[in-house]
């Protein structure tokens, strides 16, 4: 994965968890706190998920320096 669009799908959850913030203080009532619930959690979940991927790619980059090293 190139180092641009892992930049980019950070910024994508960002953007989610901003967009959330936002309905929360304009949107009221049932519908607010709902799209707030899901942008927020899709938002934050992408980031949990982006994280493992960047521990997972480091990992197998160190394995990947270990094999050439031998």
């Amino acid at each position: 994965m190139a180092r641009r669009t892992r930049t980019l799908a950070f910024g994508a959850c960002a953007a989610l968890v901003l967009a959330g913030i936002v309905c929360a203080a304009a949107v009221s009532g049932v519908t607010g706190e709902v799209l707030t619930i899901v942008l927020l959690s899709a938002g934050l979940g992408g980031a949990v998920l982006l994280v493992f991927l960047e521990v997972g790619l480091g990992e197998e980059r160190d394995r990947a320096s270990r094999r050439g090293r031998r």
